[in-house]
């Protein structure tokens, strides 16, 4: 039950950034470019989301998931800090 709850949580907060994420490309791009910028992004994503599982199967079994989960759960505390240090830039970034 608290797995789930937790994924729910994931998702809600992958939400949560997805959302201002993609009003600042399309704000800051020519409509005509959006396809292939959202094409890239996507390409991007998957690559390293590929290669970010890899390090981190290589990691959980050099030391272990518990290590994996805490590293994890420290890059995240990590990217919400500097999102959270940044949000002046998304509403200086749809205020124009």
């Amino acid at each position: 039950m608290i797995a789930l709850i937790l994924s729910f949580f994931v998702g809600v907060f992958g939400q949560l950034k997805n959302i201002p994420q993609q009003t600042v490309v399309q704000i800051s791009v020519a409509k005509d470019q959006l396809p292939t910028v959202f094409t890239s992004l996507s390409a991007i994503g998957t690559g390293t989301f590929g290669l970010a599982s890899l390090l981190m199967g290589i990691l959980a079994d050099a030391f272990g998931i518990r290590s994996v989960f805490i590293l994890s759960g420290i890059l995240l505390a990590l990217v919400s800090l500097i999102a959270y240090k940044g949000r002046f830039l998304l509403w200086k970034t749809t205020q124009i």
